[in-house]
């Protein structure tokens, strides 16, 4: 409601409330919303109110007074300085834009400068793609840095983490060569760790007596898939899988990699010490090494050499190390059983060993066999590693 001039009288006729004397001030109630239609401006008092009022009082309508503007928001606006134009609607095609001799807006916008515009904005995307693709091949590059997947200082860094109190009772599928070939490092018992990625795998197998053999090459299928997809998503080691070098076949290489082991062998060899003899290495693959000593050429031949402390000798290719004073003639130091039964030596084959090929190379006892098998043998067997093999099964063989 609304109030307007108040009455001469002291008191109101119909309210009998006490007025204060009119002094010509108007109150105005301000309509509610639930008032439609109530047109703006004053109107007369109501005669009925019931708000008890104290005598000689003003009404007290709980409300502050209001001037006759309109009633406004109490919300603050930042308004600028200078005028705003009305901005109509109108396709984006045809904003206005700044004139370059008055610096305000211009609608002599040109066709050939709008080309030109376009152009500009064209480049700039291209420009954008650009600093893009190249950020992406420095990200590239900088993961390979980090896996450094063909380094073969950091695989055998990652090969002699396999010890044989971490990694033992391993079938040849997920041998520690496999294992590091796929950038992953043993940290614990049964544990593999990337360095790269910082992911993890517990690999346990079940043991055979307690399980049937499904079970087992279920287990050993799982972490054979884990090799790769065990890595998180952008480490290199996901794609990526070390490569052992080729060896060439060069009887002369070889004879020299045989007699610099043999040397470095040769003066630490115990006098109690016992060697195994190896029905494949004969007396007429001895000849050729002009009477060395047998045990010391022998041992260079399987590809044994001095591992740097006291009487211990290591193969190259599977890290083992071991000491010679332990064989006797109690116990032979057997040279090829010594070895990890994933070695490479081995990779050849049951009947086609690749230190039996290098000796045969060596010993030019069969140069119409050794031409080219061991090249043959070593891309059969890249190819399984690319491909797989459909007609492998898993066994439960184990390697040390």
């Amino acid at each position: 409601m609304t109030v307007g001039n108040e009455p001469d009288s002291d008191e109101d006729s119909d309210s009998g409330i006490p007025q204060e004397p009119n002094t010509g001030e108007r109150f105005y109630v301000v309509p509610m919303l639930d008032e439609p239609g109530t047109p703006p401006g004053p109107e007369s008092h109501s005669s009925d109110s019931s708000i008890p009022q104290e005598p000689g009082s003003v009404p007290n309508f709980d409300m502050p007074d209001v001037d006759d503007s309109p009633s406004v928001p109490d919300v603050p606006v930042s308004v600028p300085d200078h005028h705003i134009e009305p901005v109509q609607d109108a396709p984006s095609s045809s904003r206005q834009m700044p004139s370059a001799s008055s610096g305000e807006p211009s609608n002599n916008l040109t066709w050939e400068d709008r080309k030109r515009k376009a152009a500009g904005l064209l480049e700039s995307v291209k420009n954008l793609f650009a600093e893009a693709k190249k950020a992406k091949l420095a990200e590239e590059v900088g993961r390979r840095e980090v896996g450094n997947v063909d380094s073969t200082e950091n695989y055998i860094e990652r090969l002699v983490s396999f010890t044989v109190g971490k990694w033992r009772g391993k079938p040849h599928d997920i041998s520690p060569r496999v294992c590091a070939s796929h950038g992953w490092y043993c940290s614990e018992m049964d544990m593999l760790t990337c360095h790269d990625c910082d992911a993890y795998l517990h690999t346990p197998l079940p043991m055979m007596s307690s399980t049937t053999l499904t079970a087992y090459n279920k287990s050993l299928k799982k972490y054979v898939e884990l090799m790769d997809a065990g890595h998180r998503s952008r480490c290199i080691w996901k794609t990526s899988t070390y490569r052992e070098p080729l060896e060439e076949v060069d009887p002369d290489k070889i004879m020299k990699n045989i007699i610099a082991r043999y040397s470095s062998i040769e003066s630490i060899i115990p006098k109690e010490f016992t060697l195994k003899p190896v029905p494949d290495i004969t007396g007429e693959h001895l000849k050729k090494f002009n009477g060395k000593n047998a045990d010391a050429v022998t041992l260079a031949i399987c590809g044994w050499e001095f591992a740097g402390t006291g009487d211990q000798i290591k193969c190259n290719k599977c890290q083992r190390v071991t000491s010679l004073f332990i064989f006797t003639a109690v116990k032979p130091f057997d040279p090829l059983a010594q070895h990890f039964q994933w070695c490479p030596i081995f990779d050849h084959g049951k009947h086609h060993d690749k230190w039996r090929e290098d000796l045969e190379s060596v010993a030019g006892l069969k140069p119409e066999a050794r031409s080219n098998l061991s090249s043959v043998m070593h891309i059969k067997m890249r190819m399984k590693e690319a491909f797989g093999d459909s007609s492998r099964t898993s066994q439960p063989s184990t390697s040390k």
